[in-house]
């Protein structure tokens, strides 16, 4: 990008994800794990874009296998079937996925994917026949997404500024938040958590829970890594199973 480059004097087409401050940047181009600015200046990126780069900027062989599927076929009618590269990805995936998990599902993002799963979890009980089964149980504190339904079974307090959230969510304690409220070690944080839940569904009604939403390390309470116990049985509270 030319050197010359800088903030045009209006800019009030442009919606920002953080209010325009002095402290925005004007990126011009990235490699590796570095940034550019328009100003010549780099930034060390941390945090992989929004964990989306993981494997850098103008990573090889990625950059010219996705120009080279672009330029064959940008995109393919998903009503009508699918691509010989999206059927490999699925089998790859699930070759990778633990036991139990025989089909993928390829979405865009970490957002959409919440929202396929939500949808998945209710469409399942309803051709089950049981259709009060629409509940969703996420933790407090877990981010999930920004679009309605992952912002819904986010929680943070801060999105009850945008108003009522998916009907059927429930929100309850993670397990580091267990050990800081009420004072549990953090070698039982992870039983009284899967407690707690297995106590909201009892309250809720067992017919009326879908799916648990988890957040395993909540980034939202500084990286908070629950002990490699707590999954299964937080799981198991959920869907009533040993």
């Amino acid at each position: 990008m030319p050197e010359n480059i800088t903030w045009p004097a209006d800019i009030s087409s442009y919606c920002f994800e953080v209010p325009y401050s002095d402290q925005s940047v004007l990126f011009s181009s990235a490699s590796g794990v570095r940034l550019t600015d328009t100003e010549g200046r780099t930034y060390l990126d941390g945090l992989s874009g929004v964990f989306v780069t993981c494997f850098g900027y103008g990573a090889e062989p990625i950059t010219s296998a996705v120009a080279k599927q672009v330029q064959t076929m940008a995109f393919h009618p998903p009503l009508h079937g699918t691509n010989p590269h999206a059927l490999e990805l699925a089998e790859r995936l699930v070759r990778l996925a633990p036991d139990g998990i025989v089909a993928a599902k390829l979405v865009n993002g970490g957002s959409e994917s919440v929202e396929a799963a939500i949808r998945l979890a209710r469409l399942y009980h309803h051709e089950q026949g049981r259709q009060g089964k629409v509940k969703v149980l996420s933790h407090y504190h877990g981010y999930h997404g920004a679009t309605f339904g992952s912002l819904s079974v986010t929680g943070r307090p801060d999105v009850a500024r945008f108003g009522p959230g998916l009907p059927g969510v429930v929100h309850v304690w993670p397990p580091d938040c267990v050990e800081a409220f009420l004072g549990v070690p953090h070698e039982r944080s992870g039983a009284a958590a899967a407690e707690l839940i297995a106590r909201t569904v009892e309250a809720e009604g067992p017919d009326s829970v879908a799916a648990l939403v988890v957040e395993p390390v909540i980034h939202l309470r500084g990286m908070a890594v629950p002990r490699r116990t707590t999954c299964p049985p937080c799981g198991r509270s959920a869907t009533g199973t040993t």
